[in-house]
């Protein structure tokens, strides 16, 4: 589990969980994309299961588009916070005695 005290280890634990969410929902979105590529390219083969297929990637696409948002405004929270351990960390006199 990560820290996420009020030090330089906590400042690092939430901006590496603020990039992770971009990153993964980034990483699920290109991978909807590519399924979406790949279903294309063999639509023939596919049969009667190729609507089957694009419906259940438009229904995954709709879900992440839906998520997109929220993921960036926790993403966003999370750096703001780490933000304000930086602050807070640069104004104690006593250095890391006094956490």
């Amino acid at each position: 589990m990560a820290k996420y005290a009020c030090s330089p280890e906590g400042v690092l634990a939430l901006n590496n969980a603020a990039s992770r969410i971009i990153a993964s929902s980034e990483e699920l979105s290109a991978e909807t994309s590519t399924m979406r590529s790949v279903a294309d390219e063999y639509g023939d083969t596919l049969g009667p299961h190729k609507t089957e297929l694009n419906s259940a990637l438009d229904g995954i696409a709709g879900a992440l588009a839906r998520c997109i948002e929220p993921a960036n405004n926790v993403s966003e929270m999370l750096r703001e916070v780490a933000d304000g351990y930086e602050e807070v960390i640069g104004q104690n006199p006593y250095g890391s005695l006094g956490n």
